[in-house]
């Protein structure tokens, strides 16, 4: 019953974010399990400027009564990857949790404290240098992603990464085909190198019949 209440719950939140007009951050359930959130921060500016960060929100069966985890894919120069962050909304703080939380004010939260300094678990303390560095490589590390474009792909056109997609997947496939001509052209030398060296055999055998004979 709780867990029912959970998913309509979320499932009214995500009716809400699909009426958001917002460009800051887009959010989706795993298609397979709606308490597995995917996020992607993206518009930001300064050092975070042209980034697009893949994270996690996994919410746990009684949301809202309860906090959920936080974690990022994407390196960020801000967030630690794969591991669980601190905020005052996640389960580090179940004593500061409020149901009246949502999606929306989590993912509010995330930006404003990606922009401070402020340390935590699962937080980074990094140059401004290291941030762009790591906004510039974001577009190609979450197009090789294949969750990350499964999920949002319907979303390419709006975080304007339909070109670098088709790109992306222009290069792999190019990329596949030298690949197979190279295999070929290997396995050709192989069989040419295999009949030239078997009428050599022969030959040798020939000659020496030959000579017996005589």
């Amino acid at each position: 019953m709780a867990q029912q209440l959970s998913i309509q719950r979320l499932l009214r939140e995500y009716d809400k974010l699909q009426k958001l007009n917002n460009n800051q951050f887009i959010c989706e359930p795993n298609p397979q399990n709606i308490f597995e959130w995917h996020f992607v921060i993206y518009n930001l500016t300064d050092a975070f400027e042209g980034g697009y960060y893949h994270g996690i929100l996994q919410m746990p069966p009684d949301y809202p009564l309860k906090p959920p985890t936080l974690k990022f894919i994407t390196p960020s120069g801000r967030f630690e990857v794969g591991k669980p962050v601190c905020l005052s909304f996640t389960n580090f703080h179940p004593e500061s949790w409020s149901s009246a939380q949502t999606i929306e004010s989590m993912m509010i939260s995330i930006i404003s404290f990606m922009y401070t300094n402020e340390h935590t678990t699962g937080g980074i303390i990094s140059s401004a240098l290291e941030k762009q560095r790591q906004a510039q490589n974001s577009k190609k590390f979450n197009l090789q992603n294949e969750q990350f474009t499964k999920i949002f792909k319907k979303h390419f056109d709006k975080l304007k990464l339909n070109e670098n997609y088709q790109n992306n997947q222009f290069n792999d496939n190019h990329n596949n085909v030298g690949t197979n001509i190279i295999v070929e052209e290997e396995s050709s030398i192989t069989v040419k190198e295999f009949f030239i060296g078997g009428t050599v055999i022969l030959l040798l055998i020939y000659f020496l019949l030959q000579s017996i004979v005589i």
